[in-house]
This record gives structure tokens, sequence and C-alpha cells, in this order.
């Protein structure tokens, strides 16, 4: 993930996801609009669980408008405030080691012992 350095930048990617303004909806609007429709299908199968689900999914459809009015005050708040992040706050990329493959150990050229085991003793009480 990439981490933007100016308040600019992640105002911008904020408006970006939310605005619906541009002509061309933003994933949040697109995301709106699919669960919109799902309940619309929903409440037309006339079933209860139709019926649930198109419950569900209209309070799905207004959290998702709520969230695209926060994220637009939001990125609204940061295109009007002048922030760059300092170079020891930027987070170091992690870099992931993945374990070097184990080899398996050398077959035993020496064939299994035919003779039969010795017998344990047996201890009575």
């Amino acid at each position: 993930m990439n981490v933007a350095g100016h308040s600019g930048d992640v105002a911008e990617a904020l408006l970006t996801a939310a605005d619906n303004t541009t002509g061309a909806p933003g994933p949040l609007e697109r995301l709106g609009e699919l669960v919109r429709t799902a309940g619309q299908f929903a409440n037309a199968l006339e079933t209860r669980q139709g019926g649930r689900s198109a419950v569900r999914l209209n309070f799905l459809a207004r959290q998702l408008g709520a969230l695209r009015r926060e994220l637009l005050d939001a990125g609204e708040e940061l295109s009007s405030a002048v922030g760059v992040l300092p170079p020891h706050r930027a987070p170091r990329p992690r870099f992931t080691t993945t374990p070097a493959p184990t080899t398996s150990a050398a077959p035993t050229t020496t064939p299994p012992s035919t003779a039969a085991p010795a017998a344990a003793p047996v201890h009575h009480r």
C-alpha cells in the first residue's frame, strides 16, 4: 500500500472514492447502487426470506450513504488543511521472508533388520 505524504493526496483519494458529482459515480456510489438494486430484487421475490434480505440490504444502503457523506466531509477538511507527513512518521515497507524449502532426509541404504525384536521383560505385580 502506498502511503501519501501530503494531506491533499489523502483528500483527493477520499473525495474520488466518495464523489458522485463528476459525471461518473465513485466506488462507494456504485456499491450503494448495487446494494439498493439487490434490495429491490430481494423484495420482489415476495418471500419471507426475501423480505428480510431486503430490509438488511436497504439498511446497508443507508449506512453506505452515511459513510459516503462522512468521507466527503473528511476529504473536504483535509483538502483545506496543509499537512505533510514527516519522514519519521512514514511507515516503512514490511519485507516478508519466505522460509527456504526444506529438503527431505536422504534415503537410507541399510535394509531394515529382519531379526525379531528381543522380547521385553514382563514385570508382574
